[in-house]
């Protein structure tokens, strides 16, 4: 779909039918999340947001063998005290399918 920010159409991307699951009706802890890369901006359908952090890029790891390449949409591995946090690519995010 497409939604209006600050005047401008932005599309607007469902991140569980991006991953090949099944869509859910939108409820009260729906979020949308607007991201850019480079002059390409779109908003992503979440089903919740839990909390928003700042990871250091030295904190960041790459992707495990077994899923990085070109084709993958994991940039690599975020470590924060007990925690491991797949940190996907944008770029490959925000990708048209069609």
């Amino acid at each position: 779909g497409v939604f209006n920010m600050r005047g401008a159409g932005i599309p607007l991307i469902d991140l569980r039918l991006k991953f090949g699951l099944p869509a859910l009706k939108q409820g009260d802890e729906t979020r949308f999340i607007v991201m850019r890369h480079g002059d390409d901006v779109a908003g992503f359908v979440i089903d919740r947001l839990t909390m928003a952090i700042r990871i250091k890029k030295t904190d960041i790891g790459p992707a495990p063998d077994t899923i990085s390449g070109d084709d993958t949409m994991i940039e690599g591995v975020g470590k924060q005290e007990d925690k491991i946090i797949t940190i996907l690519k944008v770029a490959k995010l925000l990708k048209r399918d069609f």
